[in-house]
């Protein structure tokens, strides 16, 4: 059995609500740890709609991997992706990490263009054929990345935006130090022309 992350899309935004629905009560949902429909706006914004934990019928999946992953790709890292606009390539990590075609992260982050939405699932598979049969009998395209490389990734990418945002802390603190100690020393240079004028 193989774990992964699937990303299905379709031709129509309906179409995404409809699969979701028929996935509850497919025999493919026995495979599908939980689910999500993401949408994705113009500019590149992420919202969740709908989501599912079929362990536990209706529920959040907030609290499941891909909760987890939805939160990492709508964050700042979801931003150096592409899944937002404006989003500055090296802000996290440097350019040629995130512009790898072959990292997981990437390939999940441009399955769902801009203006679409998109069913992702945490998968266990024996087969990966109903999957794929479920998808093709929607019209969907699906997109896989093993489980364990997706959260490598991940933990990678958290493990490297927090050493950036402890550098710019840093970075802060000292042009901070720096400022107030051009002010203690303008304070003074001005008393002293002051006293000088006396």
């Amino acid at each position: 059995m193989t774990s992964y992350v699937a990303v299905l899309t379709f031709p129509n935004s309906a179409d995404v609500y409809q699969a979701y629905s028929d996935l509850k009560s497919s025999p493919v949902i026995g495979e599908v740890g939980s689910a999500v429909i993401l949408q994705r706006d113009a500019d590149g914004a992420l919202t969740v709609p709908q989501d599912f934990d079929p362990g536990a019928g209706a529920g959040v999946a907030t609290g499941s991997l891909v909760g987890l992953l939805v939160g990492i790709l709508g964050g700042p890292l979801g931003m150096l992706l592409g899944w937002g606009a404006g989003a500055a390539i090296g802000a996290l990590t440097d350019a040629d990490r995130a512009d790898d075609a072959d990292s997981a992260l990437s390939v999940l982050a441009r399955s769902v263009p801009a203006g679409r939405n998109a069913l992702v699932l945490q998968t266990e598979e024996t087969d990966e054929s109903a999957l794929d049969h479920f998808a093709a009998d929607r019209g969907a395209t699906i997109v896989r990345q093993p489980l364990d490389e997706v959260l490598a990734e991940a933990e990678a990418e958290q493990d490297a935006a927090e050493v950036a945002r402890e550098a710019a802390s840093e970075k802060l603190r000292s042009e901070r130090k720096a400022g107030r100690k051009e002010k203690i020393e303008d304070r003074i240079a001005a008393l002293r022309a002051k006293l000088e004028q006396l």
